[in-house]
């Protein structure tokens, strides 16, 4: 099954925003920015309580823009996997908890959207 959780971001006077989901537990299949008025500034998405990064984005995009974050998978060594030595494995990012979505700089009192997907089971 597949949740959507939306993150109503409103910047304060110094251009910053803080927002979170409820709290899910499941893979980040995608995050999709619904701009409205936002600057192009800096969005970290992360786990609230691990910190873990899903996303970061040092310049936001001034359009719509889905995203599909992965992270390296590594082996029961902690060693990157690869599909031939040089082609990094990637997966979807795990959360259990809430997810927090950081925008700094993104101009004085503007708005935007964050809509996590999230396949739970």
């Amino acid at each position: 099954m597949l949740e959507r959780h939306k993150v109503a971001l409103a910047t304060n006077g110094s251009g910053d925003a803080t927002g979170y989901t409820p709290a899910t537990r499941g893979l980040v299949q995608a995050v999709f920015y619904d701009f409205v008025d936002m600057s192009a500034g800096v969005m970290t998405i992360t786990e609230e309580d691990t910190g873990h990064a899903i996303l970061a984005l040092a310049t936001m995009p001034v359009v719509d823009t889905l995203y599909l974050p992965r992270a390296k998978a590594q082996d029961g060594l902690g060693a990157d996997l690869t599909y031939d030595g040089s082609h990094l494995v990637n997966d979807r990012v795990p959360v259990q908890g809430r997810v927090k979505v950081v925008v700094a700089s993104g101009g004085a009192t503007k708005t935007g959207n964050v809509y996590v997907y999230v396949a739970v089971s």
